[in-house]
């Protein structure tokens, strides 16, 4: 099946039904992957989350219903779990509404949990859906921040073919390749440490791995003249990714730090600029995302000074997005 037809029709649906405060938008890729899904199923799946995005914006807003193609590596699918690697046609659905607690976030697939007043929801609309995905092979996922709206994320397998955008993503990945540059990367999670590991290994990077904070600076002290960047994960245990940081750039002020985070609403983020973190990558990422993260900010164009100073975060899906830096 082609999902831009599923897209179109829920779209169709909600424009003509859903209060006229709420603005319907898509946005796809015009070449999209097939997937192979029974129509009403899916066409079920789209619907519940829209009408909860509805629900969630009482006041008005935007509805974004969105898809595009994406070949998950092993650097991605390390990071999401139930993904394995290869071709996936992913779909949105993001309201500009009022966000889901962080303490509650985890239960909003349980059957029968729901934030509903009584006689409004039954709370199974999000377990029925999560069934579905799971039955066509694909995982669903959900990010949020209260009063920042949220994202639903819905990974279908796919049947790749041909794909300009495809094919520039691997060149990407070939082309990015380092030149013998050490690489710090710090990460309380072993998975993904090994993974990055490897992944930069194989592109002629040379790699050190820490899992936490002390471990990083017990081993960036004697080799800081060798090493160059730094990639950390900013939720750790005992030290965080942005203390590391600002200790980081107090031995070694030119050491270009990245940050990684699983959560856009995490407070820490706004605080990375001034510790002089260069770049936040939002998890989960391909291995082409940081290739390229590593050579804008190790060989940047036309000066390091311009480069480095850029306040980005990098979003997989959405590109680079301002960072919100507080005035003064």
């Amino acid at each position: 099946m082609q999902p831009v037809h599923f897209i179109d029709d829920i779209s169709r649906i909600a424009g003509e039904t859903f209060p006229k405060n709420i603005a319907v938008r898509t946005r796809y890729d015009e070449s999209l992957w097939a997937v192979e899904s029974d129509p009403i199923q899916l066409h079920q799946v789209l619907l519940n989350l829209c009408v909860n995005a509805r629900d969630a914006m009482l006041d008005g807003g935007t509805l974004t219903i969105a898809a595009e193609n994406l070949r998950v590596d092993e650097n991605y699918a390390t990071m999401s779990p139930g993904l394995t690697p290869g071709p996936y046609v992913m779909m949105e659905v993001t309201d500009t509404g009022s966000g889901i607690p962080q303490d509650i976030i985890g239960k909003i697939f349980d059957p029968f949990f729901t934030t509903k007043e009584v006689g409004k929801g039954t709370g199974l609309g999000l377990s029925t859906a999560q069934g579905i995905v799971k039955s066509h092979g694909g995982v669903i996922a959900a990010t949020s921040a209260p009063g920042g709206g949220t994202t639903f994320q819905v990974f279908l397998p796919a049947h790749e073919h041909s794909d300009p955008a495809a094919v520039s993503a691997d060149t990407i990945t070939a082309s990015a390749r380092g030149r013998g540059e050490m690489i710090l990367v710090v990460d309380d999670e072993l998975a993904i440490r090994d993974v990055i590991e490897k992944m930069l290994t194989k592109h002629n990077y040379r790699v050190l791995v820490a899992a936490d904070g002390p471990q990083a600076l017990a081993l960036f002290a004697p080799r800081m003249d060798e090493i160059e960047a730094v990639l950390t994960d900013l939720a750790m245990p005992q030290m965080d990714g942005l203390m590391l940081a600002r200790i980081l750039k107090t031995m070694k002020p030119d050491l270009c730090v990245i940050a990684s985070t699983g959560r856009l609403d995490d407070p820490r983020i706004r605080e990375l600029h001034s510790a002089g973190v260069e770049t936040c990558l939002n998890k989960p990422y391909t291995i082409g995302a940081l290739l390229t993260t590593l050579e804008r900010i190790l060989r940047p164009e036309p000066t390091e000074s311009e480069m480095c100073s850029s306040d980005l975060i990098v979003d997989e899906h959405k590109g680079l997005r301002p960072i919100l830096i507080p005035a003064g």
